[in-house]
């Protein structure tokens, strides 16, 4: 859930929890968190930072600024990742 109950994170830090997916098309695909509430966010981020996130296997925790753009070729709201943690 985006913390502070924000629904507009457009420039926002926001905290969110869930679950790791692949969205797009080859050759074009991203990793993206699937909230609970079944919302999505695509993660920007080194890829040495994705790759230990989908080592974590589990439910994670991320927090960074959110935007809503086209970034990617994929429209709908991003997270540039500032930190994350696995949780258990």
């Amino acid at each position: 859930m985006p913390a502070d109950g924000e629904v507009n994170c457009c420039g926002n830090e926001i905290t969110v929890e869930g679950r790791l997916s692949l969205v797009g098309n080859e050759p074009f695909v991203h990793t993206a968190l699937i909230t609970e509430e079944d919302e999505r966010y695509v993660l920007k981020a080194d890829k040495k930072v994705i790759d230990e996130m989908w080592r974590a296997r589990t439910i994670i925790k991320v927090t960074g600024t959110c935007e809503e753009d086209r970034a990617y070729g994929i429209s709908g709201r991003y997270i540039e990742v500032q930190s994350w943690e696995p949780l258990n």
